[in-house]
């Protein structure tokens, strides 16, 4: 919604977050839609109310208006009906014989804003499944391309913080992480503490974490 983490807009985070948390502990066998979302907070429930303590009600009509736009706009987002993103899923084979390959393209979801918003939920997923399903041995690697507008060294993406964490928490659930990107210089450089990296044929980098060894220890092939 392109809100600040400074004044009303930090105010207006704080209430949707708490709106969240109390709609999550009210819906707790039924997804939490957005449609439902607004409606809570522009209801003012008493439970909302509550939870901001002495943060002005009156913002929840800005944000819900604000919440209402977004809606409209880039609805298709929020869509329950459509498949839901669980790396349990993606991680779940019937073939154990073959090599699953997963590719998600989000060049349909169109300018950078979404592809940030998409991203984040990912990693989130990621971080809950390697918190969850702690692993031994190396499952599965997941590469992200294009990393630096991830894990930028300026800025603070809603990608960031999650990236940041999977780098720490991915090998505890035997996942090795690929960072991909023709930009190095643009990547966090705080980062490279989690990762290793092998120079690319053109010129990029490839950096990341590997469970077993080093990148080093294995041939990359460029489809």
């Amino acid at each position: 919604m392109g809100y600040k983490s400074a004044g009303l807009d930090k105010t207006r985070m704080a209430v949707l977050g708490q709106a969240i948390a109390v709609l999550s502990t009210l819906q707790t066998d039924n997804p939490l839609s957005i449609d439902r979302l607004i409606a809570f907070i522009a209801e003012q429930d008493p439970l909302l109310v509550n939870a901001i303590g002495v943060l002005d009600p009156k913002h929840c009509k800005k944000l819900a208006e604000d919440l209402q736009t977004l809606s409209l706009m880039a609805g298709h987002l929020f869509n329950p009906q459509c498949e839901q993103l669980s790396t349990e899923q993606l991680l779940t084979w019937s073939h154990p014989q073959k090599t699953r390959l997963s590719v998600i393209n989000l060049g349909s979801l169109g300018d950078n804003a979404n592809i940030l918003f998409w991203v984040s939920q990912f990693l989130l997923n990621l971080n809950r499944y390697a918190q969850r399903h702690p692993y031994g041995q190396l499952q599965a690697v997941v590469l992200f391309d294009e990393a630096d507008l991830y894990l930028p060294a300026q800025g603070k993406p809603s990608t960031k913080e999650p990236m940041e964490s999977l780098l720490k928490r991915a090998h505890s659930a035997g996942l090795g992480i690929l960072l991909a990107t023709q930009s190095p210089g643009d990547l966090d450089y705080k980062c490279r503490d989690q990762i290793s990296s092998v120079e690319g044929d053109d010129g990029g980098l490839v950096m990341g974490w590997a469970k077993h060894g080093s990148l080093s220890d294995h041939r990359r092939r460029r489809c």
